[in-house]
């Protein structure tokens, strides 16, 4: 039986691999001290931002230096207590600027540096809250690659990178203790648990105790790697890929749909502009506070993977906290992924085929228990948290779960169902969760051996509507009674059943609401 793994780690040695990769292990010590030395006659702006009446020292700016030919982002650092910074800017024209999130952008200055020179730009920013402009068209619904044009898309996602931003220089900046309990929980088929949960807790010197793998590989790549004997490792999106420049270049954004678990809260969407097959790509949600703009969860799923792996809803949840000061950092996640296995099934006198089954799901969640800045608690979980925290984390992937884009059938006997969902006045109904059930039984086992069985296999497919109301069932199996059903399991609004014929390659069904 193969298994899944987990692309999840700790590198609290980070700056150690950036320095042995610019320099060599042998030559650290030397190059350490070129880099120390060309740093003191760089160029160099330093100040300090306040901000209210009477003005006071702002802690947690991001205060970024953009190239004023491209503006290209090409330094960042955040404000500490004291509304301090200091950051070097190269000889070329800039533009400084403050972020805080919720807030307008302040453009501090713009300045052109002669070598070795150093400059102070001290700021009082104003209130200018983000106005959260009405949503009265579909123009922010559409999928957007280049969201620069002040719209709300635009602005929210500004808000979220200056967190995410926050919580990458955060990390690399400040001595940090974290204490993190993980819990790791195998479930069956039937969500039921196997086993008792491992529970385990690890001290780790970071502000960073969740990344994935590296941003040019997840592009180049895509978010899950197979390998040899049904093994999978999946990636889950990080701070380091949502602010890199290259995401939007192969992922576009639009607003999400409202949550009613989290009415207070906004969602940008995040999906792949096109899609790349034999890529497993990845999209999600960034959920912020509605009023403050601060940035609460991540949520994320896969896209193009198999239909039977897709019934495990493989994906995971992403929580984001912050310490005074500023600092942010992930404080809570949860990863779901399916237990696989390579299958060989022979129906009838035809030849075996060879697929990829799921046989459970385990699910990793963890939380960050105590957290120490300078020797200093600056964030607890508080005594009364439970050791064992739920390990389903089904519910807020509901509305990612799709199964794999149709292609060419995995064999010449399977179809591909393609239909359109509307109520009773004809409008189509976009969204909305449509799932194709069915049993089949089939024969294993070699009639020469005598070990022939007969094993009855549960089987669902997913995906949802568009907003033309159109949808796709992948690989149905012929001569077996489908159940196609619209809507939440437990209040269905529409359903049919359906037998495919054996020659049959595509078929389509039309669903509409039933009248309450």
């Amino acid at each position: 039986m193969g298994t899944t793994q987990v692309r999840e780690h700790v590198d609290s040695r980070t700056a150690w691999h950036r320095a042995r990769v610019m320099c060599g292990i042998v030559l650290f010590a030397l190059c350490a001290s070129m880099i120390g030395a060309r740093a003191a006659v760089a160029q160099e702006v330093y100040g300090t931002v306040r901000s209210g009446t009477p003005p006071r020292a702002v802690a947690g700016v991001l205060v970024t230096v953009s190239l004023a030919r491209n503006d290209s982002t090409i330094a960042r650092v955040t404000t500490n207590a004291g509304g301090a910074y200091r950051v070097q800017t190269g000889s070329a024209p800039v533009v400084v600027r403050a972020l805080r999130i919720g807030q307008q952008p302040v453009e501090l200055g713009r300045i052109t540096l002669t070598t070795g020179e150093r400059r102070e730009l001290d700021a009082a920013l104003p209130d200018r809250p983000v106005q959260m402009i009405a949503v009265t068209t579909t123009r922010d619904q559409q999928c957007r690659r280049d969201p620069v044009d002040g719209s709300l898309v635009a602005q929210l996602f500004e808000d979220a990178r200056t967190a995410l931003w926050l919580s990458r220089v955060a990390a690399r900046s400040l001595s940090a203790r974290t204490v993190v309990r993980r819990v790791e929980q195998s479930f069956d088929t039937k969500e039921q648990a196997v086993g008792e949960p491992q529970i385990r807790e690890d001290t780790i010197r970071s502000l960073q105790p969740f990344r994935s793998a590296p941003v040019d590989t997840l592009l180049a790549r895509g978010f899950r790697e197979s390998l040899p004997g049904a093994v999978m490792i999946w990636s889950a999106p990080d701070a380091e890929l949502l602010t890199d420049d290259r995401f939007l270049s192969a992922y576009c954004l639009r607003l999400a749909d409202g949550s009613s678990d989290h009415p207070t809260e906004i969602g940008v969407a995040f999906e792949p502009a096109s899609e790349r097959k034999g890529v497993v790509q990845v999209h999600g949600v960034l959920w912020l506070d509605r009023r403050t703009h601060d940035l609460r969860r991540i949520v994320y799923g896969y896209r193009g993977v198999e239909p039977s792996v897709a019934r495990a809803t493989p994906g995971g949840v992403v929580e984001y906290a912050q310490v005074d000061g500023g600092s942010w950092f992930v404080s809570d996640w949860s990863l779901r992924m399916p237990i696989i296995a390579q299958v060989s099934r022979r129906v009838g006198n035809r030849p075996p085929v060879n697929f990829v089954t799921v046989h459970g799901v385990q699910t990793t969640s963890a939380y960050v228990v105590a957290m120490h800045i300078d020797e200093t608690l600056r964030f607890s979980a508080g005594e009364g948290r439970a050791d064992v925290l739920s390990a389903g984390v089904v519910s807020p992937l509901v509305d990612l779960r799709d199964s794999a884009q149709c292609g060419a059938p995995a064999s010449d006997t399977l179809s591909t169902l393609s239909g359109d969902l509307r109520n009773g006045a004809g409008n189509p109904l976009a969204g909305v969760l449509v799932r194709a059930r069915w049993t089949v039984t089939i024969r294993t086992g070699d009639e020469i051996m005598d070990n022939l069985e007969y094993v009855a296999f549960e089987s669902e497919v997913f995906t949802h509507t568009g907003a033309d109301g159109r949808f796709d069932l992948c690989e149905l199996p012929p001569r077996v009674q489908i159940e196609v059903v619209a809507g939440p399991a437990d209040a269905p609004i529409a359903d049919a059943t359906l037998r495919l014929r054996l020659q049959a390659t595509a078929a389509h069904i039309s669903l509409q609401t039933r009248a309450r």
